[in-house]
């Protein structure tokens, strides 16, 4: 039984040139006269738009196929069986690619997939080799997963397997450059580029839907496993690589939080960013990436200075009402007081932490104390203050510094935000430990 039309016209339109990189699902034009399946489709350039009053059919058809073919892959488990010259692993790839498009969170589409995947008849004309094969496969998909986030963002399913396909990708590039992580500069290129176009696809999805939980958390975790193979590897082209992208990621997140002061996914990103930057800068085989001046005075001194300048934009922000720029200046604090218990401290880190105390603790309790009404300004900053003084208690820090004057502000504190009976939340949690 031949598959219903529907579906071959759909993979017409996919497969025609140009291939679409826009998709969205929206009421057509009614008045074309064209009957179905005709009607369910458009493609104006590289747009390709599905007609919503269709979506129930095509669901229904799309599902009806891809399970006759499914049992049939799972019965064969193989390529043995060819239908017009092709494996039956390119059809459930068709089937599915259908299906995903109205149904994108179908789980056992997306493991059917991977599956098709790694199987030895995907047809693909870009080489005979059968790395670069697989490796064009991988490609082709990641143009197919960015066609789907077009119109939907924000399915878990989608989302992880595009995380697997860069898997792939990743470990097809590394085998066929075996030596890039040590002195090979055209396997650290392909890195590059595939962590590049992530980035971009994650950019050009949160900018379009906003608050993407999904794409901030693919952007963290492509770069996340550059710097673990990086770190793991002690390549140094690989290692300067993913310096040179974390440091642009960094200035990049610190200019989007400036225009989308809400989006805590983004402002989570930073954080990782710069702890991930601070792990690859201070790596022992990582001084080559410093300037000449920063060589001679090491790399602690280089990274309190990105930790200085990352606190003082924060400082800075003319949103403290926002709770997100409390939360950003939380994930800041924590990672100075890493500094300075870490490996990397400065040579003197009592006077330094003492500095840092004076400024970020007891200048900003001070500031907030005198103010008599309660603002959500006030209210977060005060929070934060006693925060931070949690941190440095129940670390090695508090016998570095004056304890008792920190007791002493967090119990004053605690008072004041305790007058305040319409606070809730993190404050009433902190009294019921602190008081």
């Amino acid at each position: 039984m031949s598959p219903p039309r529907s579906i071959a016209l759909l993979i017409d339109h996919l497969n025609e040139s140009p291939n679409p990189t826009d998709f969205s699902i929206a009421i057509l034009d009614a008045d074309s006269g064209a009957a179905y399946p005709e009607r369910a489709y458009t493609k104006v350039d590289n747009h390709l738009g599905i007609n919503a009053p269709d979506l129930p059919q095509l669901a229904r058809e799309f599902r009806e196929e891809y399970a006759s073919l499914r049992r049939r892959y799972r019965r064969t488990g193989s390529a043995d069986i060819h239908e017009q010259g092709l494996g039956i692993g390119m059809g459930i790839l068709d089937i599915t690619k259908c299906l995903l498009l109205v149904c994108p969170d179908h789980s056992t589409a997306w493991a059917d997939r991977r599956r098709a995947l790694l199987g030895d008849d995907v047809a693909v004309n870009c080489t005979t080799n059968p790395t670069e094969q697989k490796k064009c496969a991988m490609k082709k998909e990641l143009d197919f997963c960015d066609l789907l986030f077009t119109q939907h963002s924000k399915a878990p399913s989608s989302w992880a397997h595009r995380k697997w396909v860069g898997k792939q990708l990743v470990n097809l590039i590394l085998e066929t450059n075996k030596n890039c992580v040590v002195d090979d500069q055209d396997g650290a290129i392909s890195l590059r580029h595939w962590a590049l176009a992530e980035i971009d696809m994650c950019s050009s999805v949160a900018d379009k839907f906003a608050k993407n939980y999904h794409a901030w958390t693919h952007r963290r975790w492509t770069l996340f496993m550059l710097t673990q193979k990086a770190k793991s590897s002690n390549g140094l082209t690989l290692i300067k690589m993913i310096f040179q992208i974390l440091k642009s990621e960094l200035s990049s997140s610190q200019k989007w939080m400036k225009t989308h002061v809400t989006d805590h996914s983004a402002v989570h990103y930073q954080g990782q960013i710069l702890k991930m930057l601070l792990e690859v800068g201070t790596h022992h085989s990582s001084e080559f990436l410093l300037s000449k001046d920063m060589q001679l005075s090491g790399t602690s001194i280089w990274a309190w200075n990105l930790l200085s300048e990352s606190m003082e934009i924060s400082r800075s922000s003319n949103f403290t009402s926002y709770e997100v720029t409390w939360i950003h200046r939380r994930m800041l604090g924590i990672e100075c007081l890493n500094y300075f218990s870490g490996e990397h401290a400065p040579n003197d880190p009592n006077t330094s932490l003492n500095e840092f105390i004076e400024v970020e603790i007891k200048d900003l309790a001070t500031a907030n104390l005198v103010k008599e009404s309660f603002t959500k300004s006030k209210i977060y900053a005060l929070s934060y203050v006693v925060w931070m003084i949690q941190q440095i208690e129940g670390s090695e820090l508090r016998n570095n510094c004056h304890a008792q004057d920190l007791t002493n502000i967090s119990k004053e504190v605690i008072g004041v935000l305790a007058c305040n009976k319409a606070i809730v939340g993190n404050v009433w949690r902190i009294m019921n430990t602190r008081v």
